[in-house]
């Protein structure tokens, strides 16, 4: 009865499948092959649009004077100045503008969709030491210290502190031009970079770390002495207040 049964079962095997396997194997592999050269054309294309936009010329100071350098070389810690209709090739603070009281305007569609214009402007502290004097000279001659948050997805709330010639002073929001704002109604201004392309604040990041450290740019003449450090502590921002 076994043997029978075992006979039966393999006579039933072929009628399975009456349809050869390299037949069903065909469709699959043109799937699996349009399906490859798709996402190999989509990688292409953002390398290639990602290569044309760090390509972009910015105005960095280097000893004393501007250069014009990519996008790609812009480091935290330096400063650079951005005309009218120029995109923000990082994420900065307001030091001063061309306009009175270092006022600056900037579309946000780029990030947020809304045309309508928002104003940014710098601290009162660092617009009356900046524009008192040629600019090039002020800004080499600048050593304040940036401490902030890790850089998160929040686009608009900033918390930060500039401490600069002894004294502390509250950075929000209003104060920080985003990567990907376009500077509009303002011939220039002029920003420190604390974040980059790689850590910018439209980056997605874990949203329930991002208060639990801070970063330090410690900028000097000019770009030429730059630290940054991380801090896991979040009682570091009250001994910053303190």
């Amino acid at each position: 009865m076994h043997c029978n049964w075992s006979h039966c079962k393999s006579r039933c095997v072929p009628v399975i499948s009456s349809i050869p396997w390299y037949i069903t194997i065909i469709p699959l592999l043109f799937i699996l092959t349009v399906r490859g050269l798709k996402d190999l054309s989509n990688d292409l294309t953002r390398r290639r649009c990602d290569s044309e936009i760090n390509s972009r010329p910015c105005d960095i100071l280097i000893s004393q004077s501007f250069q014009t350098v990519k996008w790609s070389d812009v480091c935290v810690g330096d400063v650079l100045r951005i005309h009218k209709d120029q995109v923000f090739p990082a994420d900065l603070l307001l030091l001063c503008s061309s306009e009175p009281y270092s006022l600056c305007y900037v579309e946000t569609a780029d990030i947020d969709g809304e045309t309508n214009l928002k104003y940014r402007q710098a601290l009162s502290a660092t617009h009356n030491t900046l524009t008192t004097q040629p600019t090039e000279e002020a800004l080499a001659s600048f050593d304040g210290v940036v401490l902030c948050e890790e850089p998160n997805n929040r686009l608009y709330s900033f918390r930060g502190q500039l401490q600069w010639q002894g004294e502390s002073f509250p950075l929000d929001c209003e104060h920080i031009l985003l990567r990907g704002t376009v500077l509009r109604n303002t011939e220039f201004a002029y920003g420190l970079v604390i974040y980059t392309e790689d850590c910018g604040r439209a980056a997605p990041v874990d949203t329930e770390t991002d208060r639990a450290g801070e970063e330090t740019v410690n900028f000097s003449a000019a770009g030429e002495n730059v630290e940054v450090k991380q801090e896991t502590a979040a009682t570091e921002w009250e001994e910053a207040d303190d």
